[in-house]
């Protein structure tokens, strides 16, 4: 698979699933108005773009490592940009979390981005080497 089809693919996946996201957001918006949201001092629309931004970003970014990795550590290293997007998506849900982070949020942080990291890192690992086994190694 080219590059360009790969980051075509992501960020149309990452868009997708960030309009998901959105979506439930506003269906939870309409079935318990704005308390949820008020509570964290986020409001439903500001968490929607969240959503859509995040899911964009990290698709690409996946869709960039998806057709690049050539090894097991290379299908890792090129997981952590799209786990860092998906883990700042995330903290920056949290209102208070806009403006400088603190020590708990910079610990979050670094959780989400190992878990993110080695759960994108393992699905592009278990992709090439489905790849290398058919024989289209290559692609």
């Amino acid at each position: 698979m080219k590059t360009s089809t790969g980051i075509r693919r992501g960020t149309f996946t990452g868009f997708g699933v960030g309009l998901l996201f959105a979506l439930w957001a506003l269906f939870a918006y309409t079935q318990s108005g704005s308390a949820p949201f008020s509570a964290t001092h986020i409001t439903v629309g500001r968490l929607a773009l969240t959503y859509l931004v995040v899911g964009t970003v990290g698709g690409a970014l996946i869709g960039v490592t998806w057709s690049r990795a050539r090894s097991t550590a290379a299908c890792y290293v090129g997981a952590v940009p799209a786990a860092a997007a998906v883990s700042v998506g995330i903290i920056m849900m949290d209102g208070a979390s806009w403006l400088a982070w603190d020590f708990e949020a910079w610990s979050l942080f670094g959780v989400l981005v190992v878990v993110g990291t080695l759960i994108i890192g393992n699905q592009v690992n278990v992709a090439r080497l489905a790849r290398a086994q058919s024989g289209r190694a290559d692609t």
